[in-house]
């Protein structure tokens, strides 16, 4: 590639000077190196992070015990809620939503009703 000198003038001092887009590498060789550098130390962070393990949703809510009685039902705020049979005299727990709706989780986490 050719160099094309161009004649540049500042006021009343004319000089020789190289045109502005063959110039422009000046400025912008630093911050490609800036930019490459900072990619590069992030994609070493990134291999670096840890994995986030998985949580149940319904394991992150506020929940109470309760015991599921020998007739297979629960007591909250002095109302009876059925249960399936098998859950009969184990634990449970609940989880009351906007104080209009009730979902049962067994030990494990696993949604009931």
């Amino acid at each position: 590639m050719q160099k094309r000198w161009s004649v540049c003038t500042n006021g009343n001092v004319s000089k020789l000077c190289m045109p502005r887009g063959l110039a422009s590498g000046k400025v912008e060789r630093p911050l490609y190196y800036v930019r490459e550098q900072l990619m590069r130390g992030l994609e070493e962070e990134k291999a670096r992070l840890l994995k986030i393990p998985y949580i149940e949703p319904a394991l992150l809510q506020f929940k109470e015990p309760r015991r599921v009685s020998n007739d297979g039902y629960i007591s909250y705020e002095g109302n009876l809620y059925p249960v399936p049979m098998r859950y009969c005299t184990k634990r449970v727990w609940t989880e009351i939503i906007y104080g209009r709706r009730m979902k049962i989780y067994e030990e494990a986490g696993k949604l009931l009703s």
